[in-house]
């Protein structure tokens, strides 16, 4: 059963990167060389120059337009547990947390959730919505043109 939860979790983070490939500025989190990733969690980064937004809204109107897409690295590295540990490389989890970006990827989406994920993110940096992956939306014009009014 749990390979099979780790193949539909790759899956949707793998379906997410393909439907963000033609954006700049965001990119799956790099996977391992050895091993297998198991995409528990997709994880993006974000790089705001180049997305056009924020990973993390400061507006509480678009933190709220945003709900189900949370930010990576909930667990705050200024916690006291953590402050208590040695870490070798200061600042990693700090600049995850502002950077990274934690889609839904339960094995449970459905893949209309998984679209209205995808469109969540595409709106927040200002392109084209998909009517399902790979295709890009038909605008109103467009639709209207095709069915001949």
């Amino acid at each position: 059963m749990l390979d099979l939860r780790v193949r539909q979790r790759r899956a949707i983070a793998f379906r997410y990167r393909d439907a963000f490939a033609d954006l700049p500025g965001i990119s799956l989190m790099p996977q391992a060389a050895y091993g297998l990733h198991t995409n528990w969690l997709s994880c993006f980064l974000i790089v705001e120059g180049e997305f056009g937004c924020f990973a993390r809204p400061t507006d509480p109107r678009t933190r709220r337009s945003q709900r189900g897409v949370p930010p990576s690295v909930e667990a705050d590295a200024s916690a006291a547990a953590v402050r208590r540990l040695r870490t070798l490389r200061r600042g990693v989890a700090e600049d995850l947390f502002r950077r990274g970006i934690c889609l839904p990827s339960s094995s449970s989406l459905s893949a209309v959730d998984q679209l209205h994920v995808v469109n969540a993110v595409r709106a927040a940096a200002g392109v084209n919505e998909l009517d399902e992956f790979g295709k890009p939306a038909t605008v109103q014009s467009e639709r209207m043109a095709q069915a001949g009014d």
